[in-house]
């Protein structure tokens, strides 16, 4: 799958870069790397059997392209190696499905297109994941499917407003003023209202969002784009050096150290627990950007005074068969079963201590598996004991 989106007035952003969140972010995340996730990669590879479904259905508009999709189950993602797997086969046939119904032999339709809307700036385009005119009903219909689990809006949603505009740039649609059908299909979304959630406008009515994008795109020629915190601000890249989420910040670790009233009124509390549960919550995203950082940058060998990274740990678990077990603890008078399997380490421990017998004699047949590294505050203690010999 090969998309393309503008760094700067890409659609998928446009609820951020137009002014309804944080403007200013997009320029300061120009030069910060965009790290896969499990979770972006996973959105990568059932966006990929998408897109196989619906071309294999445009080859031959009368038949269905989901034998295509399920062909891929196992399958390696060719972009970043994601195996796709049977959950992402039926969120696409849903997806396929919902689009396939709409479409006739006279329609314009489209996978991963790449459309551009000039009238709002030169760098305003973006790839869309489905567009089909309908000229019958002069319609035009844009798809965008969510593999997250979050909800997102589909009344005046930007991304898809801007993909209706840039489409109709493209297509030579703006003199029709054609009906608009946009939708989200969201699989993963389980809220209870079902996974496609669709909006009815037209292309008049959008007009006043896209004088906003308009108006947006001319604030960043101009420089006077500002950066502000708020929820938002949880995967900015950028978050590290953001003097709007480090003054957030501050004003929380401030806010902690003033007088609580002895009496509060019932509105006083209210009010409090608001502003605290909002403090918290910026002082949390603060912490959580400085230890991605942190973390990026010690595990590629840089050094950050005072911190280091610590391997992780799971429970301890055995390294021997349970028979093993259950035939040490008989040694030494003590049950070590369950009935017919073995107790946990600490739980075989706990017995033998019962029966005075040092839990020392099972030490060498478990151990604790490591699951991670993790960042943790170093004040020197630890190479302190090293060098001394001591043990940790």
């Amino acid at each position: 799958m090969i998309t393309e989106h503008s760094k700067l007035f890409g659609f998928s952003g446009a609820h951020r870069w137009s002014g309804d969140a944080c403007p200013g972010s997009v320029l300061m995340c120009l030069d910060e790397p965009n790290e896969d996730t499990e979770e972006s990669r996973e959105g990568d590879a059932a966006h990929w059997v998408c897109e196989v479904m619906l071309k294999a259905f445009l080859e031959r508009v009368d038949h269905s392209g989901v034998a295509a999709g399920e062909r891929l189950l196992g399958v390696a993602n060719p972009t970043n190696g994601a195996i796709v797997t049977e959950e992402m086969i039926e969120a696409a046939i849903g997806y396929h499905n919902s689009i396939v119904q709409n479409v006739t032999t006279k329609s314009q339709a489209a996978v991963e297109f790449r459309v551009a809307a000039p009238s709002i700036h030169a760098q305003a385009y973006g790839t869309a994941d489905f567009l089909y005119y309908q000229s019958e009903t002069n319609t035009l219909y844009v798809f965008d499917f969510k593999y997250g689990h979050k909800a997102l809006p589909i009344f005046r949603n930007k991304q898809l407003m801007g993909y209706a505009q840039a489409a109709c740039e493209t297509w030579g649609l703006t003199d029709l003023k054609p009906r608009l059908c946009l939708n989200l299909y969201m699989p993963r979304c389980f809220d209870g209202r079902g996974a496609l959630r669709t909006w009815n406008t037209s292309y008049d009515e959008i007009q006043y969002d896209v004088a906003q994008m308009r108006l947006a795109a001319q604030q960043y020629e101009d420089g006077t784009t500002k950066v502000c915190s708020g929820s938002w601000c949880y995967k900015c890249p950028a978050g590290y050096k953001c003097p709007a989420i480090r003054d957030a910040a501050g004003y929380a670790i401030d806010y902690s150290y003033s007088p609580v009233a002895a009496e509060p009124s019932n509105d006083h509390i209210a009010y409090e627990l608001d502003v605290a549960y909002k403090a918290a919550d910026r002082l949390k995203q603060r912490i959580d950007m400085l230890e991605t950082r942190a973390t990026h940058k010690i595990t590629h060998g840089e050094f950050i005074q005072g911190y280091r990274m610590d391997t992780t740990y799971g429970r301890d678990s055995w390294s021997v068969p349970a028979k093993t077990v259950i035939d040490i603890g008989n040694l030494y008078g003590a049950d070590l079963s369950k009935p017919d399997v073995a107790l946990t380490p600490n739980q075989a421990a706990a017995a033998l201590k019962k029966k005075g017998v040092d839990a020392a004699v099972i030490k060498p047949y478990y151990s604790k598996s490591k699951t991670g590294v993790k960042l943790v505050q170093d004040d020197g203690t630890r190479a302190k004991l090293i060098f001394s010999g001591e043990k940790q």
